[in-house]
Parts: structure tokens; C-alpha cells; sequence
């Protein structure tokens, strides 16, 4: 899963993708809205697209989807998750954890101190 690859392939990637976050999320309870879900599919395609790309520990679009992208969903489990946080993401990763909280919460300020190029949603 290194290296280029074609346009077919990262389609091929992403969609595996898709449908195990789909299915990861709705096995634990947890959901994000459309905009989250496009979201998602545009970090895939990034991903899949990134030369360099490397994940620790993951390295099928299955594990990726399962226990990097929904396991950040767990705050969910948490109580009234649905109203405005304010939040922190403090971690030496790509700041799922935070940009969760905003895929989830969209008026939530949740800053993430990670990997800095998907810092955008923590504006």
C-alpha cells in the first residue's frame, strides 16, 4: 500500500475505507453527519494519493477506517456529547481524537496539536 498509485486503485482504497468506517460506526453506536462523512472520504483520497503516506501500526484501508478513524468517535460513548465542547488535543499523531469532536460537533472549539496539515476544522 506504498508508493504511487493510480487513480482506480486509490478509488478501489478509499472505498474499502468507506465501508468499514461505516460499518465500524454503526457496530459501536457512534455517527457523523454528511459533512463528517465527506470529510472522511476526502482524508482517504488524500491519503491514498500522499507519496509518503505511513500510519503506524495500519496498513490496510480496513484497520485505518476501524481503529484510527471511528475509534476516534468514542468521546460519543460519553454522556450529552451533542452540545458545544471546548476541548484540547494534545498527541504526537494526525489529531483524529480533536478533529472527531468537529466532525461531530461542528460549534465545538477543539484545538488539535498534532500533525498540522488537517488542522483546518480546529479554526
Amino acid at each position: 500500500m506504498r508508493g504511487d498509485v493510480d487513480q482506480r486503485e486509490v478509488e478501489v482504497l478509499v472505498s474499502r475505507g468507506m465501508m468499514a468506517f461505516v460499518a465500524s460506526m454503526n457496530a459501536m453506536g457512534f455517527s457523523v453527519g454528511r459533512e463528517g462523512i465527506a470529510y472522511i472520504k476526502a482524508w482517504f483520497e488524500f491519503y491514498y494519493r500522499w507519496p509518503g503516506r505511513r500510519v503506524v501500526g495500519f496498513t490496510e484501508p480496513e484497520q485505518i477506517a476501524a481503529k484510527l478513524l471511528a475509534d476516534s468517535f468514542a468521546f460519543q460513548a460519553v454522556g450529552d456529547m451533542k452540545r458545544p465542547l471546548r476541548a484540547i488535543d494534545l498527541g504526537s499523531g494526525n489529531g483524529w481524537p480533536g478533529l472527531a469532536v468537529r466532525l461531530s460537533v461542528p460549534e465545538s472549539k477543539c484545538d488539535s496539536h498534532g500533525f498540522q496539515a488537517w488542522r483546518v476544522l480546529s479554526s
